[in-house]
Parts: structure tokens; C-alpha cells; sequence
């Protein structure tokens, strides 16, 4: 009987008891800091921006300087990215890939992408009210009708030699322009810039540029029998003539007058 005893007492202290307590087995240290660097690396690579070209339709009136101006980048990099071999002869509809430097801060996402178009002015009013007739002093001087509904409009200006500033509306609207200087042999670079501010007035937003310029030069001094006979340039969603008709003469519209 004692030795029954004596059996069942070693049997129960061979027997394991659950106390509840979580035995832990520690993690070797290099693998726990291999884990920290991986995961901090994974967190690295993920904050790294990536730069994407953005692409820009061009659209009407739009010169490469605008465009460069307005995506904060230079004539330069927008010709050799696009291999444009002339800078002043882009298209309408001329895809650009606009590449921006990867250090250069992103335009906000909530920018607003929309800008207004440039337009021509809208009324006779609206031209009295230009810079051009804040500069010369811009004072209405006759009117008489055309056919179709027109009207002829001219006006003084504070230059001498004279200088012919006439407006052509349809219904009280604004469709062709023009400037004869009246006197001289040749245009003045003050008669140039005086151009170039009208053109900028009646049609703010749209960039008289170094081809405009130029033509105008050059061809306000070729003889023409009528200026519609002259040679003309795109300006914005208008055309620009520029001859010598007698005078030298510069006219601006959708068509011709």
C-alpha cells in the first residue's frame, strides 16, 4: 500500500501544471533592426515625388513665350524638349510636352485650371477706355454707315504727323481696326510702338511678339494697290494687313475690309 502511495505522488509532480503565463522567446537583434530598416526605407522610397510631363494643347492667339510663362518654365526648355526648330511658328492644336525640373515646386492641385481666353473688345466704349487712348488721347471725331448694318468710326489722336485711327463696328461691335500715318517717308520707332500699343488694346491678352514687330516693320513699307492686296499675319483669332497704300496703312479683323 505505501508503495501504491508513493507511485501515485511521483506520477503527479512529472505532470506539467498551466499557470497561464506566456513563456517569450526573445527575437536575435540583427533581425529586429534589419525589419526597422526595411520598413524605414519602404516609407522613404514612398515620399520620393515623381515628376510627370504634363501635356499643352496649343490654342489660338498663344505664342511660346505665354506658354512658357504661364507653366513657370523657359522659352528654351520648351524648344529643346518639343525640337521646335522656330519659335515663333507654333500651330494651333500643337501638342507640347512641358517638362518641369524635379526640384521646382508643383502648381497647387487645387489651382484652378481654367483661364480665360483673350478676347477682342466689345465696344467702342471699351476702346475709348484702352491704354492706347489713355497714352495718345483718344478723341471721337465722325461716323458714317456702311452696308450691311456697319459703321465707320474714327477718332483724333495727340501725334503729329497725323496719324488716322479708325473702328468698323456691326450692331455696336468692334470688328476691324486700322492706323494710316499721314506724312512720312518712313515709320518712326515711336510710330512702331504707337502700333503696337493699339494692337495690344484692342485685343488684351494676346502678346505682340518679335514676329508681329517685325512684319509690321517691314511690310507697312511695301507699296499695295488696296491694303487687302497686303500681306498679312495671324494675330489671335484676327488677321493683321500692313502695306503702303500712299500712306502706310495697318489694318486689323477677321477679314479683310
Amino acid at each position: 500500500m505505501l508503495l501504491v502511495y508513493m507511485l501515485i505522488l511521483l506520477l503527479f509532480a512529472c505532470t506539467p501544471i498551466d499557470t497561464g503565463e506566456v513563456t517569450l522567446v526573445p527575437t536575435p537583434e540583427s533581425e529586429t533592426e534589419s525589419s526597422v530598416q526595411e520598413t524605414a526605407s519602404s516609407s522613404e522610397l514612398a515620399e520620393v515625388p515623381t515628376v510627370q510631363p504634363e501635356i499643352h494643347i496649343v490654342q489660338t492667339g498663344e505664342t511660346l513665350g505665354a506658354i512658357a510663362k504661364k507653366y513657370d518654365v523657359t522659352v528654351e526648355m520648351l524648344v529643346a524638349t518639343n525640337d521646335i526648330e522656330d519659335p515663333n511658328m507654333i500651330k494651333v492644336g500643337q501638342e507640347l510636352i512641358i517638362s518641369r525640373p524635379q526640384n521646382q515646386t508643383p502648381v497647387p492641385a487645387d489651382t484652378p485650371s481654367f483661364v480665360e481666353a483673350p478676347r477682342v473688345i466689345q465696344s467702342l466704349a471699351e476702346f475709348e477706355e484702352s491704354p492706347f487712348c489713355h497714352t495718345y488721347h483718344c478723341r471721337f471725331d465722325d461716323s458714317w454707315s456702311l452696308q450691311k448694318d456697319g459703321t465707320n468710326n474714327t477718332y483724333d489722336i495727340d501725334v503729329s504727323p497725323e496719324v488716322g485711327v479708325e473702328a468698323t463696328t456691326l450692331k455696336g461691335k468692334p470688328t476691324n481696326f486700322g492706323l494710316i500715318f499721314f506724312g512720312r517717308q518712313k515709320l518712326s520707332s515711336e510710330d512702331l510702338q504707337l502700333v503696337f500699343s493699339f494692337l495690344s488694346s484692342i485685343y488684351p491678352g494676346i502678346e505682340v511678339d518679335t514676329s508681329i514687330k517685325s512684319f509690321i516693320k517691314e511690310e507697312a513699307e511695301v507699296d499695295v494697290f488696296q491694303i487687302c492686296q497686303a500681306e498679312s499675319i495671324p494675330f489671335g483669332s484676327m488677321q493683321i494687313w500692313a502695306g503702303k497704300v500712299i500712306e502706310q496703312t495697318v489694318s486689323i479683323g477677321e477679314s479683310c475690309p
